[in-house]
């Protein structure tokens, strides 16, 4: 439900990051039920070149999903925050001891000095985090725009999939500015929603 929210975006970021953060011992079980449903998902098993996150502050964890790319030859890889170019780069995931490093808001990220970059223009499928959503592919997240100018202007072509708790899930619109990027798919523990995508978005507007 969407939380009383009389100071826009930042009161509904308190409130269902409270609502994530108060899973408690059930989050590990509930992220596993997520993340399988992406994996047995066609949007996924066709995917040759995938980007996930890797999760923070109660995030659905991506570790099944990086697993099954791993296993099934995949190349997956994995956003580097550059704050001060407001980018994402993403790097590739290899498995291999020593590959990860704490980045930028001590976000766990791949070592530029030992992961090779992927072209944002090869990746089939984008796997995003975020604070909120609604079921129609609405997404808040921290308040960076990162995704969305990545999404938007670097990997336009990629299909938008996003893990979350139904507790993150918001039964009424969620209030997007004109640059949010939609989801075409959300999977939680209890459904896949599908979400509008491109379609939902206003053309030409550039994100900030």
């Amino acid at each position: 439900m969407l939380p009383n929210d009389p100071r826009g975006k930042a009161g509904l970021r308190r409130d269902f990051l409270r609502a994530r953060l108060g899973l408690g011992a059930e989050r590990e079980a509930l992220g596993a039920r997520a993340q399988q449903a992406l994996i047995d998902h066609p949007v996924f098993r066709e995917a040759r070149s995938v980007m996930v996150y890797l999760a923070f502050r109660g995030e659905v964890p991506t570790t099944l999903v990086v697993r099954a790319c791993l296993e099934d030859g995949k190349l997956v890889s994995a956003p580097v925050t550059f704050p001060k170019e407001g980018r994402l780069v993403p790097l590739r995931l290899e498995g291999r001891p020593g590959e990860l490093r704490e980045g930028a808001y001590g976000i766990t990220e791949p070592d530029p000095s030992v992961c090779r970059p992927v072209p944002p223009s090869e990746l089939d499928l984008v796997v995003m985090p975020g604070v909120a959503f609604d079921e129609r592919g609405g997404r808040i997240g921290y308040g960076g725009g990162y995704y969305d100018r990545f999404l938007r202007f670097e990997a336009a072509q990629a299909v938008r999939a996003a893990l979350a708790y139904e507790v993150q899930i918001s039964a009424e619109p969620l209030p997007l500015d004109p640059f949010d990027v939609r989801m075409d798919f959300i999977f939680t523990p209890e459904r896949i929603l599908r979400g509008v995508g491109r379609r939902g978005e206003t053309a030409g507007v550039q994100a900030r």
